[in-house]
């Protein structure tokens, strides 16, 4: 008899770099993740955009807020999407990360709590920052909920990523 093996295997997490070269990579599951999605489908109900524009002006500059609203809808994001829900559900997306530090310099250990808790991070970035999907995200908005938006992008990227391995298996 033949044994087959298969060696196609979905890259299951992807490790992604912090967006300002601090040391810092996060290992990030795609969009698709099981417990993102449930958290999504627990979170999100309604697509009222003047209600996320409210919770949006609470965390970025007046003139940014409305940029937002219309990238999160061409991203595929509901106009709803409260910024720190995304923090809650960023946290979801990740199993893991390395160089991550404390005020002390201690390397911080890796829970979903603790990750909420570094998207919670209220100082504001004082750079523009080209992000994933090539917006900008503008000076003022706070360094946690960048790098949780970061993150998000990323996990989308490697699900486009994931899509295209099994369409390139399926051809074969």
């Amino acid at each position: 008899m033949f044994q087959i093996e298969s060696k196609f295997k979905l890259l299951e997490t992807m490790p992604v770099p912090d967006p300002w070269g601090m040391g810092m990579t996060f290992d990030v599951y795609p969009l698709t993740y099981k417990p993102f999605q449930a958290w999504w489908r627990r979170t999100y109900g309604e697509n009222d955009e003047e209600k996320t524009l409210q919770a949006l002006r609470r965390w970025l500059p007046e003139a940014a807020a409305a940029e937002a609203i219309k990238a999160k809808l061409a991203e595929g994001l509901p106009a709803t999407a409260d910024p720190m829900d995304l923090v809650k559900g960023a946290a979801l997306l990740l199993d893991g990360w390395s160089g991550v530090l404390d005020q002390d310099g201690a390397e911080v250990e890796f829970s979903v709590d603790a990750a909420q808790q570094l998207f919670a991070l209220e100082n504001v970035i004082e750079q523009p920052l080209k992000m994933p999907d090539k917006s900008i995200q503008p000076v003022g908005s706070p360094v946690g909920l960048t790098l949780a938006m970061w993150l998000v992008q990323s996990a989308k990227e490697l699900q486009r990523v994931q899509t295209s391995q099994v369409e390139d298996a399926e051809k074969n």
